[in-house]
């Protein structure tokens, strides 16, 4: 059923453009992830579980 349903699939640039997609947005969140900005933003963030409530 599966093999011919995907031998009628003429929309061939289909799986291309989910590529694109797909390395673009990985791209553009390993480049946020890894700037040099955003290393006191991290600091801040993996200090939540130990604050207790506390309010700053």
């Amino acid at each position: 059923m599966k093999s011919l349903v995907l031998s009628n699939f003429s929309h061939t640039w289909l799986p291309l453009v989910a590529l694109i997609i797909f390395v673009t947005v990985f791209a553009f969140m390993l480049i946020h992830i890894l700037r040099k900005t955003s290393g006191q933003l991290y600091k801040e963030v993996e200090q939540i579980p130990f604050d207790e409530g506390e309010k700053k």
